[in-house]
């Protein structure tokens, strides 16, 4: 039967293909292709990712190489490679059972694996499941032997732990392996002082430990992030309320309670098992076993003792996902699928030989009967459940996704950037970029998410079109900060199934751009500071020179770039000077008036670039706090000025094209009556950190007193409201949090990505 599953699935067109093969299958496949042709670990080929599981991606990498031109044969390599690797946790699964239950029990369990075609059809999915369910097993077949043959030497403990750090890196979640094992030292019985004996725990804990961290280092050096985005993605779409319930700790506890119940039923029916089958057979278990003395029972008991590590690991998983997530995949089932083939073979295997020790004669002979009966009903019960399964897939609606592909090249004109939520089935299809929304491998729309400013970066990534079903457009709009998606306008309508909802082609509006080009800060800059009393928020210069990058709407017309500044003076130090430069070219120069002033900046359109421009401001002096101000303390920034608001727009008609010399036009509105520019504003995208006595701020001439100074942990006020464990904190543990998540969240990733002001 096996077989039959694997030839059927491998042997559909890619319309069938993808009612098995999920969407985030065709991210590895994607990413794969742009690392061997030399992009790096890129989905859409620009945002870094994290994304994937490291061990499974180095055996894609050889597939996206063989097969770079059809997808379609890529991904039945794909499900190929998944199939092998299945069968391999098939017989590792029969050589635990047999070492714990006998040769009856082996072929039993065996047949329960390979049989259940819900099982099979997680496992060959083109995911890590395989293999991540292969590391568990080798692992726990190992445990296994150690406890029966009664060793645990340190070199013993070590290879178990190196099985365990590959398991990790296999799938990230594996680390609930390491408590797992823990409680099976602790179950061990009187060998539990010399398992938990501090070297043999040493020896178990220091690979996967190193493995753990290995991947955080990797990330960190990848992507700027010390986590995965696939993660941090489940983390954002659950504090905004995807896919989750919100409330109190009441709620959040009914919720994931439902969660864990449903976690665990939905394993015994993934392994083709219902929960009521399991239920009768214990039931039956212990009725037969009075009429032999409770024996069977006792047995019975000792071995799932061994397999507790296996059942620890899948409740671990069900709680961890209800928990923070509030949510969970079908491939997040496989171990505890496992684990209920495990104990439904060990019940059924029990049940036999009680039953057989009420005719002592020929107990053997009913034993192996009744095992091969039982045998034949569970092979049965997977044939009557395949060709529904054949028929419908475990991702009916995917096709769907294929046929919108099709709408993209009919109602959105060529070149346009497209993205999408459910982004891995178009990217590998289309050969375009297609941008990942939701975040599970795009580490830069992370932030924007969970600051809710996904409209924000729609317009900063330059998105032109968004190709998803509705319910995502509806999940997602949450994220954004205005009226939804009020810059795309709705271009084509597909029948969908998912959720009930159809598929939406929505295209940004003509002359969306015109108005807020994209303008990103690249260097130059410190982080954001408050102005408290002004209660808003600024950018000092950081050295000598700041950079900009701008993304124009249009090279057509000249653009005008509105900056609102403060230029930091000093006894001797007046008039600061700004040069201004564009792509390497000298625009011309301004010498700032003391106080907040607005400036209009005029790019000229002959010396704008499709593409991104870079704007340089060169200052003419910088001042040291701790060194140019009386009672300067430790501050040792250099400072220049002040940055409260830039946006960048399509010049205006009314104004008149300035010479160089005066690119830049001061004025002398007070800087509360430009706050209409917040919303343009790249230079303002965190919140407070910092003071500033309201009595000194139209003051030009600032002493150090009056000069924000830096606290010793300052810290993004969006890593107390999303950390990568997706936790919200209470304003108790909100300090603790800031401190633990400085380096982790505000420093590794929002500074590593666009500004999202």
């Amino acid at each position: 039967m096996f077989v039959f599953y694997v030839a059927t699935v491998a042997s559909m067109p890619l319309a069938g293909l993808v009612k098995f093969v999920p969407d985030d299958a065709f991210y590895y496949l994607k990413i794969a292709q742009n690392i061997i042709a030399g992009h790096g670990q890129t989905f859409d080929g620009e945002s870094p990712t994290s994304g994937f599981h490291p061990l499974f991606m180095l055996l894609i990498l050889p597939i996206a190489a063989i097969f770079e031109g059809s997808p379609e044969m890529a991904v039945r390599a794909m499900v190929i490679l998944c199939a092998t690797l299945f069968m391999l946790c098939a017989v590792v699964l029969s050589r635990i059972i047999n070492s714990l239950a006998g040769r009856g029990a082996q072929a039993l369990a065996f047949a329960a694996a390979v049989t259940a075609p819900s099982l099979v059809f997680v496992c060959i999915g083109g995911l890590e499941t395989s293999l991540s369910l292969l590391m568990v097993l080798m692992t726990l077949h190992l445990f296994i032997k150690m406890a029966m043959d009664e060793t645990m030497r340190s070199r013993d403990s070590l290879l178990l732990g190196a099985l365990a750090g590959l398991a990790i890196l296999a799938r990230t979640d594996n680390i609930f392996l390491v408590p797992a094992f823990m409680l099976g030292f602790m179950a061990a019985g009187p060998r539990s002082k010399r398992w938990l004996h501090w070297r043999n725990l040493l020896s178990f804990t220091l690979p996967p430990i190193m493995a753990a961290l290995g991947v955080a280092l990797w990330s960190y050096l990848s992507t700027g992030a010390p986590y995965q985005s696939s993660g941090a993605a489940l983390s954002v779409t659950s504090q905004l309320g995807i896919n989750s319930t919100r409330g109190g700790i009441s709620e959040l506890a009914h919720s994931s309670t439902n969660i864990v119940g449903d976690f665990l039923v939905r394993a015994f029916q993934t392994a083709g098992l219902p929960v009521l089958v399991a239920v009768l057979a214990f039931a039956a278990l212990v009725f037969a076993s009075m009429f032999s003395e409770l024996v069977h029972i006792g047995k019975l008991l000792g071995r799932i003792r061994l397999l507790l590590p296996l059942l620890a690991h899948s409740f671990f998983l069900a709680v961890f996902y209800a928990v923070w997530f509030h949510q969970f995949q079908l491939w997040y089932l496989a171990p505890a699928s496992m684990a209920a083939v495990f104990v439904c073979s060990l019940l059924f295997v029990g049940l036999a030989e009680s039953v057989s020790e009420i005719w002592p004669r020929s107990a053997r002979q009913v034993g192996a009967l009744l095992k091969a009966a039982i045998a034949v009903v569970i092979i049965i019960a997977g044939v009557v459940q395949a060709p529904a399964l054949l028929s419908t897939g475990l991702y009916p609606w995917q096709p769907e996704m294929l046929r919108a592909a099709e709408a993209v090249q009919r109602h959105i004109p060529p070149g346009t950037r497209l993205a999408a939520f459910n982004a891995g089935i178009l990217g590998l299809v289309l050969g375009t970029t297609v941008v990942n929304l939701d975040g599970v491998v795009n580490n830069r729309v992370l932030p924007f998410l969970a600051r809710r400013n996904l409209d924000q970066y729609l317009a900063m990534a330059g998105i032109g079109a968004i190709l998803d079903y509705q319910y995502s457009f509806y999940s997602f709009a949450r994220a954004t900060t205005r009226a939804g998606y009020q810059d795309f306008e709705l271009v084509a309508e597909l029948p969908g199934t998912w959720h009930g909802t159809n598929i939406w082609a929505c295209r940004r509006k003509r002359g969306a751009f015109l108005e807020a080009s994209l303008v990103r800060l690249a260097s130059g800059f410190y982080p954001p500071e408050h102005w408290v009393g002004g209660d808003f928020e600024f950018r000092w210069s950081e050295g000598d020179c700041s950079r900009l990058s701008i993304l124009p709407a249009t090279t057509d017309v000249d653009l005008e770039l509105v900056v609102l500044a403060y230029p930091l003076e000093v006894a001797g130090h007046h008039g600061q000077r700004v040069t201004v430069g564009l792509n390497g070219g000298r625009l011309g120069s301004v010498i700032m008036a003391p106080g907040w002033h607005k400036y209009v900046l005029t790019l000229p359109a002959g010396k704008l670039t499709p593409g991104p421009n870079t704007l340089t401001f060169r200052y003419r002096y910088t001042l040291c706090p701790a060194t140019d101000f009386h009672g300067g303390g430790n501050d040792r920034r250099n400072l220049a000025v002040a940055f409260r608001a830039i946006r960048c727009q399509r010049k205006k008609r009314s104004m008149a094209i300035a010479a160089p010399s005066s690119l830049f036009r001061g004025t002398s509105r007070s800087a509360e009556s430009f706050t209409s520019c917040r919303a343009f504003s790249t230079a303002i995208p965190s919140p407070a950190f910092l003071s500033r006595p309201q009595s000194e701020m139209s003051s030009p001439m600032a002493t150090i007193s009056s000069l924000p100074m830096p606290r010793l942990f300052a810290i993004c006020q969006t890593a107390c409201h999303f950390s990568p464990s997706g936790l919200r904190t209470s304003s108790a543990l909100a300090p603790i949090v800031r401190f633990l998540t400085m380096w982790t969240f505000n420093s590794s990733v929002v500074a590593n990505l666009p500004s999202a002001s």
